[in-house]
C-alpha cells in the first residue's frame, strides 16, 4: 500500500467497501489506524458469507491460513480480513470500527472527543459532549479527510453544533434541546435586546434538507447483486398476491398457479430468453389461447364481465409483448426480466380472477325458470311439504342429497358410489333442482386439475437431468466450476497479480522462469508527447522507466533505468535537456572479480546546437572491500571532476584550477592551477607546517622554511672586570622536533682601553657557543670599540619553550666592558631544510676586531 491512503472506520459502519492490500492472498483492510471492535459480516455479490472460520492476531497468521473458496477469516487487531478465493464481484463488510485510546466509540459524544485527541488537543481543551451522548454515528473513508470536517459533520448529523469557547475549549450543544421560549420585544425591555421586529411573508417550503442518518456506505447497483437475491426480492410481492388468491380457490387451482409460476420464474433469469425458453413460451401461449376459448364459451352465464375484460386485456398485452421475442425462435434474445415477469404475472392474476369469479357466481346464477326438460317438477311442488319428506325419483325411490364437499380434494379418476365423478355430476344434472351452472363449475374445476397435472409433469421434465433433481446437478456443476476457477487462480497467482489501480499486470519474479532455474521479470513504462511544427522542426518530451529482475540458481541481477528528456529539433541544431539514472545490483558468488556490485549513475545533460554539457555522478560498491564515488563534469569537451577511492583512502581532482570559497563572505580564493608541464602552482597559501622530501630552493622565498624571534637591549649593560653578566635573555617556542635553532648575537662592545672578553650563547643553561675577543691597543685609554656577531646552531632539543641567553665576561683590568643599547639577540628555527650536519668554528681576530663565527655545511 505504499503511497496509498489507509481506510478509516469509525462507529458501526454498514456495507463498507474495503481496500485490498494483498491481491495475491485476497487480504482486505477496513481500518488502518489500529484495531477494530469487530468485523461483523462480509458480503460477496451482496450475499452474506458464513461465519469466519478463524480470528487471528497478526498479519502473518492471517496470510498463513488455508482457506477454501467461500470461507473467510479476520484479524481485528489490524482491521483486516481474508477471503478464501478471488472474486470479481463487489466485496463489502459490516464493521464495528476503530478502537481509540482503549475504547470503541460509537456515539457522537465518544467519537468527536477521540478525534480531537488524535488532532493533539489536550484534555483541558475538550469540554463536555454529554448533550449528544445517545446519538449513534458512523464514518468511513478511503480518502484523506480533515479532522475538523469529520467532527463538524458528526455533530451536525446528530442535530447539534460544535464551537470553541473563549477559553479555547471545544463544546457541543443540542440544537433541538427543549428551551423555554422568550419574547422578542421591540421596545428593548427584555433580553435579547431587539431593535425592531419585521414580519415578512412566509418563504416557499424548503426544497433541499440535509438529514443525519446511519448510512449504508457501499451502495449496490443491480449488477452488484446476485440474480438469486433479485429474483427473491422481485417475486415477493407476486408470491404474496398469488398466495391470497390460492387460499380463496380450490386446491386444484392452487396447484395450477404454482406450477405455472415456477416455470415462468425460471425463464430469463440471466436476462436472456434463450431458444428453448422461447419454445416453452410459445407452448404456454397456445395453451392460454385454448383456455380462453373455453372460458369464452361459458362466460355468458356468469356475472363476471369485469374479470373477463381484465383477463382478455392481460392476455392481449402478453401476446403483444411476446410477439417480437418469438418471431425468431432460432436465436437468443435479451429481455427486461422485470417486464417479462410482470406481463406473465398480470396474465396469471387475471386468469385466476376470472375462474374465481365464475366459481363464486355459480351458486347464484341458477333460476327455476331457466330449468327445463323431461321430469321437471311442477312449480312449488314441495312448498308446504312436511319436514323429512323424501323426494322420489321416477322409479319411486327416495333421493339422498350429497353432503357439502364430499369430493373435495379427490384426485382425478376418484369414484363416487362406484361411478366416476364426472358421471355422477352428469347424472346430477338430470335431477332437479341441480342446475346446469353448478355442473359447469364442477367441470371447470376438473379441467383445471387436469391442466395442473400436465404442468406438474412438464415442471418435472425441466427440473430433472437424467432422472436426477436439477438442484444437486447444478450444485455439482457449480462445485466443479469453483474447483476449476481455483486451479486457474492458483496458476495465475504463480505468474503474478494485477496492479492496485487495475491498469497493469505485475509478474512474480520468484515464480516465473524464462528457462529452468532462471527467472526474468521486466517492466517498461513510458509517457511521451510530440508536437510537429513543420518538416524541419519538432518539440518532444518523454518520461521512461525500465525495471528488470533476473534470477538464476547461481546469482541475481536487478536493474532500474529512468529517463526524462525534452527536445526541440530546429534547423540550427537540436536543443535538448535530459536527466538519466541507472541503478544496478548484482550478486554472483561464482564470479571471481565481481561477486557483489551495487552501482548508481546519475547524468544531467544539456545540448544547444553543436555544444553540450554534462554532469555525471557515479557511485560504486564492490565485493565489500571497495567503494568509489566519482563526479565528472564535461563542458563542450572540457572535462573536470573528482574521484574518491575507499580502499586507498584517496581523493583525486581532475581540474586545471583549484580555489576555495568562503561560505560566510562568498569570496573565492584562488589556490592553485595545473600547467601543461605537469606541475601545480599555488598562490597565497598559508601553511603551518609542510613536510616535504625535497624543496627546490629557487622556488622558495627568502627564509621560507624558517621562523625567527629576537630581543633588543633598551639600555647599556656594564660588565666589570672578571665578572660574568647575562646581557640579554628571552624565551623561544620551538615547534618541530627535527628542526635546528640558529642563535646569533648582534652586539656593540666598548671599553675604555683594550677589548678583552668572552661571549657565550646559552640555551636552557647549556653553553652552545663561546666567542673570545682579545684586542689590546698600544696606547692607554685607547677606547676600544667593536661590533661582534657570534652565533650557534643548536640541534636535538625537543619542541616547546626554551630560554636563550647571551653572556659576557670582561677580562680587561682597566674597567668594565660595555654592551651598548640596541644590541639584538635573534633566534631562528630552521625547519626541515636545516636538518643537515652542522659544523661550527670559532674565529678569533686579534688585530682587527674579533668575533665568533661558524658556517653550515650541507
Amino acid at each position: 500500500m505504499k503511497g496509498a491512503v489507509k481506510p478509516i472506520t469509525i462507529g458501526h459502519c454498514l456495507s463498507i467497501e474495503p481496500v485490498i492490500v494483498d491481491a495475491a492472498k485476497w487480504i482486505y483492510q477496513v481500518h488502518g489506524y489500529g484495531p477494530v471492535q469487530d468485523i461483523a459480516a462480509v458480503y460477496d455479490f451482496a450475499q452474506a458469507l458464513a461465519a469466519p472460520i478463524a480470528t487471528v492476531g497478526t498479519y502473518n497468521e492471517l496470510a498463513a491460513l488455508t482457506l477454501k473458496p467461500g470461507e473467510w477469516a479476520k484479524c481485528n487487531a489490524l482491521g483486516m480480513f481474508r477471503l478464501g478465493g478471488a472474486s470479481d464481484k463487489k466485496i463489502t463488510a459490516d464493521v464495528q470500527g476503530g478502537i481509540f485510546y482503549g475504547q470503541y466509540p460509537d456515539t457522537v459524544a465518544d467519537i468527536v472527543p477521540a478525534l480531537l485527541r488524535k488532532a493533539e488537543f489536550s484534555a483541558s481543551e475538550i469540554g463536555s459532549f454529554a448533550a449528544l451522548a445517545n446519538k449513534g454515528w458512523s464514518f468511513y473513508s478511503k480518502e484523506p479527510v480533515d479532522v475538523g470536517t469529520v467532527c463538524r459533520k458528526a455533530v451536525l448529523d446528530a442535530g447539534g453544533y460544535l464551537i470553541s469557547d473563549n477559553q479555547g475549549v471545544w463544546q457541543v450543544g443540542n440544537a433541538f434541546a427543549p428551551k423555554a421560549a422568550k419574547p422578542l420585544l421591540a421596545d428593548g425591555s427584555a433580553e435579547p435586546s431587539v431593535g425592531a421586529i419585521l414580519e415578512r411573508n412566509v418563504a416557499d417550503p424548503l426544497w433541499q434538507v440535509e438529514v443525519g442518518y446511519n448510512p449504508c456506505w457501499g451502495v449496490h447497483s443491480a449488477s452488484d447483486i446476485s440474480p438469486k437475491l433479485l429474483e427473491l426480492a422481485g417475486s415477493i410481492a407476486e408470491q404474496d398476491a398469488a398466495l391470497e388468491l390460492v387460499r380463496e380457490t380450490a386446491d386444484l387451482a392452487k396447484a395450477t398457479a404454482e406450477a405455472a409460476e415456477i416455470e415462468i420464474d425460471n425463464m430469463g433469469a440471466d436476462g436472456i430468453l434463450d431458444r428453448s425458453e422461447k419454445i416453452d413460451n410459445q407452448r404456454l401461449l397456445e395453451e392460454a389461447a385454448a383456455e380462453r376459448s373455453t372460458i369464452a364459451s361459458k362466460i355468458g352465464i356468469y356475472n363476471a364481465a369485469t374479470e373477463w375484460n381484465a383477463y382478455v386485456a392481460a392476455h392481449e398485452a402478453l401476446k403483444a409483448y411476446l410477439a417480437p421475442l418469438l418471431a425468431d425462435i432460432t436465436v437468443n434474445s435479451p429481455i427486461d426480466r422485470a417486464a417479462f415477469k410482470s406481463r406473465w404475472a398480470t396474465y396469471r392474476e387475471k386468469h385466476q380472477a376470472v375462474w374465481n369469479a365464475m366459481a363464486g357466481d355459480a351458486r347464484t346464477v341458477s333460476t327455476w325458470a331457466g330449468t327445463s326438460g323431461a321430469g321437471k317438477p311442477q312449480d312449488n311442488a314441495t312448498v308446504g311439504a312436511k319436514a323429512g319428506l323424501n323426494l322420489l325419483d321416477q322409479n319411486g325411490a327416495a333421493i339422498v342429497t350429497l353432503e357439502d364437499g364430499a369430493t373435495k380434494g379427490a384426485p382425478v379418476g376418484t369414484d363416487v358410489g362406484g361411478k366416476p365423478v364426472i358421471d355422477v355430476i352428469s347424472d346430477l344434472g338430470k335431477i332437479a333442482p341441480i342446475e346446469v351452472a353448478q355442473v359447469e363449475a364442477g367441470r371447470a374445476i376438473l379441467n383445471a386439475q387436469l391442466l395442473a397435472e400436465q404442468r406438474r409433469q412438464r415442471y418435472e421434465d425441466i427440473t430433472h437431468v437424467s432422472g436426477l433433481p436439477l438442484g444437486p446437478v447444478v450444485a455439482r456443476i457449480d462445485q466443479e466450476r469453483v474447483q476449476g476457477d481455483k486451479a486457474i487462480t492458483d496458476t495465475v497467482s504463480l505468474i503474478g497479480q494485477k496492479r492496485a489501480d487495475g491498469q497493469a499486470f505485475i509478474l512474480n519474479g520468484s515464480t516465473v522462469e524464462i528457462e529452468p532455474g532462471k527467472s526474468l521479470v521486466s517492466r517498461l513504462s513510458e509517457l511521451s508527447s510530440l508536437t510537429t511544427a513543420d518538416v524541419s522542426s519538432a518539440v518532444s518530451a518523454r518520461i521512461s522507466s525500465y525495471d528488470e529482475v533476473l534470477t538464476s540458481r547461481t546469482g541475481a541481477i536487478a536493474r532500474q533505468v529512468d529517463g526524462l528528456e525534452a527536445k526541440i529539433i530546429a534547423p540550427g541544431g537540436p536543443i535538448a535537456a535530459a536527466i538519466n539514472s541507472y541503478d544496478r545490483t548484482t550478486v554472483d558468488p561464482a564470479d571471481p572479480t565481481t561477486k557483489t556490485v551495487a552501482e548508481s549513475v546519475r547524468t544531467l545533460r544539456s545540448t544547444v546546437g553543436g555544444q553540450s554539457s554534462e554532469i555525471a555522478f557515479i557511485l560504486r560498491a564492490l565485493n565489500g572491500n571497495e567503494a568509489t564515488a566519482q563526479l565528472v563534469l564535461t563542458a563542450n569537451g572540457k572535462v573536470s571532476g573528482l574521484r574518491l577511492q575507499g580502499s586507498t583512502r584517496s581523493i583525486a581532482f581532475d581540474v586545471k584550477k583549484f580555489s576555495i570559497e568562503d561560505p560566510d563572505t562568498g569570496k573565492s580564493y584562488f589556490v592553485a592551477d595545473a600547467n601543461d608541464g605537469g606541475k601545480v602552482k599555488m598562490y597565497d597559501v598559508e601553511v603551518d607546517r609542510i613536510k616535504a622530501g625535497s624543496v627546490d630552493s629557487p622556488s622558495l622565498a627568502i627564509a621560507a622554511t624558517s621562523r625567527s624571534s629576537f630581543a633588543t637591549l633598551s639600555s647599556d649593560v656594564a660588565c666589570p672586570y672578571n665578572t660574568t653578566a647575562d646581557v640579554i635573555s628571552f624565551v623561544f617556542d620551538k615547534v618541530d622536533a627535527d628542526s635546528v635553532l640558529k642563535v646569533q648575537m648582534f652586539a656593540q662592545a666598548d671599553h675604555a682601553d683594550d677589548l678583552i672578553f668572552t661571549g657565550e650563547i646559552v640555551v636552557d643553561g647549556n653553553v652552545a657557543q663561546t666567542a673570545r675577543v682579545r684586542m689590546p691597543f698600544d696606547n692607554s685609554n685607547s677606547r676600544g670599540s667593536v661590533p661582534i656577531t657570534p652565533f650557534a646552531f643548536v640541534s636535538g632539543i625537543a619542541p616547546g619553550s626554551h630560554t636563550v641567553t647571551f653572556r659576557l665576561r670582561s677580562l680587561d683590568t682597566e674597567g668594565p666592558t660595555y654592551v651598548r643599547a640596541g644590541s639584538t639577540l635573534e633566534v631562528t628555527e630552521l625547519r626541515r631544510a636545516a636538518a643537515a650536519v652542522v659544523q661550527t668554528n670559532t674565529v678569533v681576530n686579534g688585530s682587527g676586531g674579533g668575533g665568533g663565527g661558524g658556517e653550515v655545511l650541507e
